[in-house]
């Protein structure tokens, strides 16, 4: 919902001004999980800084977080004293441990989406395009990534080294108990070093990968092809493969905070 003061002639003429000048954003950024480029926050407030300046403008975002859901205030004001206001919001979805206990959001994945929000609602008020706004989001049938996680297959039979993955947490080898596993708590992977001891269970894996991958697609972060691939990688079980998804989205959150 927008809101504004009881006149915003002033504000449309100079925004009408400032929209006719303004460029779209130059994609300087790299997306690390899918090798896309896109225009980061940083170069957005350098190209539409200086136009709405020029033409009495300033843009002013507030953050905020409440219950689960990160909300941005953007407020644009005209030297006249006229402004214009919208909220916009994404929520973060909790995560849930193999035990059953939901862990509430971090500081990491709030601040990740309150950079897209405030680069969105910033290129949306003034009116450019970046590389990932392209419509084909929202063209793609999103009730897919609604769903809950489709019920995980058995795991194949191992056969050789060629899909197994080092350890997340310390960059070892890992020990391989899907052959002839009977115990259902025994880990799938665990980490051949005593002092990191770290298990993998590649079910509860996966299903998490595909809820951050759900998140990451609800922000923004990818589209619905990019979705799809990785999808794709996480539903094959393969231990190398989902290390990989694993790692760009780690790699992509800690470059957007």
């Amino acid at each position: 919902m927008v809101t504004q003061s009881p006149s915003i002639t002033a504000l449309a003429e100079a925004l009408a001004r400032a929209q006719g000048e303004v460029e779209n954003a130059s994609k300087n950024a790299s997306n690390p999980v899918f090798r896309s480029r896109y225009a980061d926050l940083a170069e957005i407030i350098n190209t539409v800084r200086p136009v709405l300046a020029k033409h009495g403008l300033a843009l002013a975002q507030f953050p905020g977080y409440a219950d689960g859901v990160v909300t941005l205030d953007t407020v644009l004001m005209h030297k006249s004293g006229e402004w214009m206001a919208a909220t916009s919001g994404a929520p973060i979805p909790p995560k849930e441990t193999k035990d059953g206990r939901v862990l509430p959001a971090d500081a990491q994945s709030v601040g990740s989406a309150l950079t897209y929000l405030r680069r969105y609602s910033m290129a949306a008020v003034c009116g450019i395009a970046q590389e990932d706004d392209d419509g084909n989001a929202a063209s793609r049938p999103r009730e897919q990534h609604h769903q809950d996680a489709p019920t995980p297959e058995p795991t194949p039979a191992h056969t050789d080294d060629s899909d197994m993955c080092a350890c997340p947490r310390c960059g070892g080898p890992m020990w391989d108990n899907r052959t002839g596993k009977k115990n259902p708590k025994q880990p799938d992977l665990k980490c051949k070093d005593k002092e990191c001891d770290y298990p993998i269970w590649l079910g509860t894996w996966r299903d998490d990968l595909l809820r951050d991958l759900r998140a990451a697609h609800e922000l923004g972060t990818i589209d619905s092809d990019q979705y799809i691939a990785a999808e794709e990688l996480v539903n094959s079980k393969v231990p190398a493969k989902l290390a990989k998804v694993h790692k760009r989205l780690h790699e992509l959150l800690v470059d957007a905070v």
